[in-house]
């Protein structure tokens, strides 16, 4: 009883959460045993120094998780242990799923569902068919849904910033798959990647390095922060100039600044192979080039495959490829090159790992993803 009690709501943050999240932790680590009657809830509101709104609001939100039970005259108690399931919206923009030639996307999802059946929850997908510019307010229909307490988490595997701003304004735990720097995202660790590249292109040893990207590293997040993807290619740069390996700017090729989210969206397939193409073109027609290149979009190097192709460029001979590949999606690569891959079902399973972590009240942090290097 003494832990159920010692417990304070802060006056920054939403009460009902605070309350909600502190129960739960307690139920869910078996502090509170099966069929215990809590106190009534004037009682623990003066504990809690919250008001008796909060506290109802966070035990009707207990209640729809099934950890506790409400009786009229009897009283609340705690539910004995025994399969919890929690309903959790996966969130994408419609056009995530239009381009259907890539299979990423459903692959991820895939392994989402996969993760959150073995934790004991249940999927919703989220649609939003909302045209683009009315994407960055609140989705009513979402929040409304949370707000009824039938969603216990949130999961975005594909957004933007603005998706990001409103959903974490709507008072459930989510997890986000984001460069930005938010404790309960996961990431791709850049700086992992490219280290396994130069690792890659350091044997044979290659004395020019180019690099195709999807993402600009001068480009910063709307809060001014540095995207930790451009952190990561200037680690790779000064790694070139300490080693003696040329890194010249009319090799690197990525999107002007604000292009990414276009060709993240609409036509997306056809717009990032599309890049590719195009970058690998630009490099190729200076006279002097890289013996080495870095591709760090999967997509972006099917392009990149074919204008090799179409200039007769062998790869393994006249230049070394690094690719990035999402493991489970299979990318054609006719010719030798080196992937840098990730895990799409390791991605999912620590998305979920940070909702439960929320779940339990235990403090989250930011996961990064570590690739692995394979030959083909």
């Amino acid at each position: 009883m003494n832990t159920l009690l010692q417990f304070r709501v802060q006056e920054t943050g939403d009460a009902a959460r605070q309350i909600a999240t502190h129960l739960r932790e307690l139920v869910l680590r078996g502090r509170l045993p099966p069929d215990m009657r809590l106190p009534p809830t004037p009682v623990l509101a003066a504990a809690w120094h919250a008001s008796v709104d909060a506290v109802q609001r966070a035990m009707a939100r207990l209640v729809d998780e099934g950890l506790i039970s409400r009786t009229p005259r009897k009283g609340t108690f705690v539910r004995p242990r025994g399969p919890v399931r929690t309903r959790v919206a996966v969130y994408y923009p419609e056009d995530a799923m239009l381009p259907a030639s890539y299979g990423y996307i459903p692959a991820l999802h895939g392994h989402i569902r996969a993760a959150l059946q073995h934790a004991g929850s249940d999927a919703d997908i989220w649609m939003d068919a909302r045209p683009a510019e009315q994407q960055a307010e609140t989705w009513p229909a979402l929040a409304q849904a949370v707000a009824a307490h039938r969603l216990q988490g949130l999961i975005l595997p594909y957004t933007d910033w603005p998706h990001m701003v409103w959903t974490s304004r709507l008072g459930v735990p989510a997890a986000y798959c984001t460069s930005a720097r938010l404790p309960n995202a996961v990431a791709h660790d850049a700086r992992a990647f490219f280290a396994l590249a130069l690792q890659a292109l350091s044997r044979p040893r290659c004395r020019a390095i180019g690099l195709i990207s999807l993402m600009n590293p001068d480009e910063a997040t709307p809060d001014g922060s540095r995207h930790e993807w451009g952190q990561a290619v200037d680690d790779c740069r000064k790694a070139c100039r300490r080693t003696g390996v040329a890194w010249r700017r009319a090799w690197i090729q990525h999107p002007a600044a604000g292009r990414f989210a276009h060709l993240a969206r609409t036509d997306a397939v056809a717009a990032q192979m599309r890049f590719g193409y195009d970058a690998f073109h630009a490099i190729w027609r200076h006279a002097t080039r890289p013996d080495g290149l870095i591709v760090d979009n999967d997509v972006a190097a099917a392009g990149v495959i074919a204008a090799m192709l179409e200039r007769g460029v062998r790869g393994g001979r006249d230049v070394r490829l690094v690719l990035q590949r999402n493991r489970g999606v299979n990318l054609f690569c006719p010719m030798p090159a080196l992937f840098v891959d990730y895990d799409t079902a390791a991605l999912a399973e620590a998305l979920v790992a940070q909702l439960q972590r929320q779940w339990r009240g235990e403090p989250v942090e930011k996961v990064f993803l570590k690739p692995t290097l394979r030959e083909c």
